[in-house]
């Protein structure tokens, strides 16, 4: 990549450093600033700055690309009906802070049911 920027010096500063700064502006409105020896500055306020620039790839950080294998990914096993019962009775422990009861199968816990229910007084 190159270019060449042409702007006009609206400054040129100099103190007491032997650097000087130089400050200028293009038809886009963009600024450049930048610093150059004192010595080496001839130019004055209304003068055209003429920049030439490139770009280049630096060698010792260019490295040729290797094909890297696109990530696995882990299957996971379809969840069954026991996997959600076992979440469910582990949601339930943690929540009642209760110690895990044994999974019941649909008989065990109608009659759990009926037993809470016990007989009415009458």
């Amino acid at each position: 990549m190159t270019g060449v920027i042409l702007a006009h010096i609206r400054a040129i500063r100099s103190g007491h450093s032997a650097r000087a700064r130089i400050e200028a502006v293009d038809a886009q409105g963009l600024e450049y600033k930048f610093e150059a020896n004192a010595d080496e500055v001839r130019g004055s306020v209304g003068d055209i700055l003429v920049l030439s620039w490139a770009i280049h790839s630096n060698p010792v950080l260019v490295t040729t690309p290797t094909a890297t294998p696109p990530p696995t990914v882990a299957s996971t096993p379809a969840s069954s009906p026991m996997d959600a019962a076992t979440v469910d009775e582990q949601f339930d422990v943690l929540m009642r802070g209760a110690a895990a009861r044994p999974a019941q199968n649909p008989e065990q816990q109608l009659a759990a049911l009926l037993r809470g229910a016990g007989t009415k007084p009458g």
